[in-house]
């Protein structure tokens, strides 16, 4: 049994239907190996979602997803509203960097 912890760029392939890292996950889990996600890409996957055309089926993948795997904080829904208050801020026409070194430079 084997841990692994995400990055944005592989777990949002995650969210396309038949990927190979999707299928790989999923056989992996069937094995036993255990799968977290850090907040700060559940807020990057989760905005990436909401810009997409599909947005209804995006969010029933994320609902789908989001029950698979571990997460690093105790607070899900924070990085969740995060990605919403982005998205909406982007329509906006409002750019909000997701992540602020510990400066609080992008």
């Amino acid at each position: 049994m084997t841990d692994y912890l995400f990055d944005t760029n592989h777990f949002s392939p995650m969210t396309i239907s038949g990927h190979p890292t999707e299928k790989h996950v999923h056989q992996q889990i069937r094995f036993g190996d255990t799968f977290s996600v850090p907040m700060v890409v559940v807020t990057e996957t989760l905005y990436g979602l909401l810009g997409l055309p599909r947005i209804k089926q995006n969010l029933q993948t994320w609902d789908d997803l989001r029950v698979m795997f571990n997460f690093y904080d105790a607070e899900l829904t924070d990085a969740e509203d995060a990605a919403y208050l982005q998205h909406q801020l982007r329509k906006d026409g409002k750019q909000l960097e997701t992540v602020l070194d510990s400066g609080g430079n992008p």
